[in-house]
C-alpha cells in the first residue's frame, strides 16, 4: 500500500512538471503609448463640424445633445482619430 501511494506522489510530480515545462510564458503587457490628435479649432471644417450638424439634424437625438452637440461631437471625433468606442451620446443619437 505504501509502495502504491508513493508510485502515486511520483506519477503526480511528473504529471505537474510536464504541465508546468508546456504551459506557454506569460509576459506583462506592453505599454501603449497615446496616439497623439492634433487640436481642433472652433470652425475649423473637420470632422467635428459635420458631426455636430448630425447630432443636430437627427430627430432621434437628446433634446439636450440637439441644443449643444459640440461636446458630444467633438467626444466622437476623438474617439475616431484614437480608434476607440463611440461615446454613448452618438450611440443614442443614431438609434443603435
Amino acid at each position: 500500500m505504501t509502495r502504491l501511494i508513493s508510485d502515486m506522489r511520483r506519477l503526480l510530480l511528473g504529471a505537474l512538471l510536464a504541465c508546468a515545462a508546456c504551459t506557454p510564458a506569460v509576459y506583462p503587457p506592453a505599454p501603449v503609448a497615446p496616439v497623439p490628435v492634433a487640436p481642433v479649432a472652433e470652425g475649423d471644417p473637420s470632422g467635428v463640424n459635420d458631426i455636430a450638424v448630425t447630432l443636430q439634424l437627427n430627430a432621434r437625438t437628446d433634446p439636450a445633445t440637439r441644443a449643444d452637440p459640440y461636446p458630444c461631437a467633438r467626444a466622437a471625433y476623438y474617439a475616431l482619430q484614437n480608434h476607440w468606442a463611440l461615446p454613448r451620446c452618438y450611440y443614442m443619437a443614431l438609434g443603435w
